[in-house]
């Protein structure tokens, strides 16, 4: 359905925008057994008993609702030395990708994990903790 509504969207315009049909995406990777796509925003679309652990996510989301919205999600659900890749962290205009992470960081034992960007944009989060 395209970028979502927020207000802190630094590039207005784009409401809408990146919007793609479900159905041709379905077609495109339906060899793929192990794609599931789930229409909706995060974590909304996903079941509040999701009982699986990941091993891999990455966010590309674009904003600071989704981002930490996702965060508080797939994180209590990654494996131990599992990661999480952040698309658009330091990466202009996107800040709210940076406040999300930042803000959910200082809620975590630094000890519990590992944080690092990457130089064009971008950064890996792995979790040292847990199972």
């Amino acid at each position: 359905e395209g970028l979502p509504y927020s207000q802190n969207n630094p590039i207005p315009e784009l409401l809408g925008a990146f919007s793609y049909s479900l159905d041709i995406f379905k077609s495109t990777f339906s060899k793929f057994k192990c794609i599931n796509p789930v229409k909706g925003k995060i974590p909304d679309s996903l079941p509040n008993n999701d009982k699986n652990m990941y091993d891999f996510v990455h966010l590309d989301l674009d904003l600071y609702e989704g981002t930490k919205s996702s965060l508080e999600h797939f994180y209590p659900r990654l494996k131990k030395r599992g990661i999480i890749q952040i698309d658009d962290y330091n990466n202009h205009p996107w800040t709210g990708v940076n406040d999300a992470i930042n803000e959910f960081l200082s809620q975590l034992e630094y000890e519990d994990y590992f944080f690092t960007t990457l130089p064009l944009g971008g950064a890996f989060l792995i979790k040292l903790s847990g199972q």
